[in-house]
């Protein structure tokens, strides 16, 4: 099978648990949700500039789809529209690691930055941050979040460049 959708380079791949729906995202500012058996485009998500990371909700619901300046967005896969933006104030936003919560509820980032955040899914809103333990002796103090996953109802674990394996408890009030 070969998917001709993008006319650049893909720099990000996710599928659906079953195998049967990959999402991509490319140099050619797009992102697809395609079907892994025919290679047919379900829905295109278009962006600013080159997307960078893309994930799938392993339960069919979302697809998150971020470029390489200032737009990450989640989409409804059954009707391909924009369900949230995420609202943050930097200027250029990069993210290392994407894990939607199992109830679709919440989405989890890492970043290169050290940060690691909890975001509302339906509105794009941060809940929580924390910053991943630099490696020791880094100068300056850094450590990029490779992997975050959710741990319990409660908690996520992120993985970083630290070589740290690092638990977070989530801890919101109207939740």
């Amino acid at each position: 099978m070969e998917f001709l959708g993008h006319s650049e380079r893909i720099n990000s791949v996710d599928l659906s648990p079953n195998g049967r729906f990959a999402l991509t995202g490319g140099n050619d500012y797009m992102a697809f949700l395609w079907n892994t058996e025919t290679a047919q485009i379900i829905h295109s998500f278009p962006h600013p500039s080159r997307v960078t990371k893309v994930a799938l909700d392993p339960q069919g619901r979302f697809a998150f789809t971020a470029d390489s300046q200032s737009t990450a967005q989640i989409w409804d896969i059954q009707t391909g529209q924009l369900v949230s933006r995420l609202q943050f104030i930097a200027r250029q936003q990069i993210f290392s690691a994407v894990r939607f919560s199992e109830d679709g509820r919440w989405l989890a980032t890492g970043a290169p930055s050290r940060n690691l955040a909890l975001w509302d899914v339906q509105t794009g809103r941060e809940l929580q941050r924390w910053r991943v333990s630099p490696r020791v002796g880094s100068r300056p103090p850094s450590a990029a979040v490779h992997a975050v996953a959710f741990f319990g109802p409660n908690q996520l674990i992120s993985e970083s460049s630290s070589g740290l394996a690092e638990v977070w408890q989530i801890q919101l009030d109207s939740y």
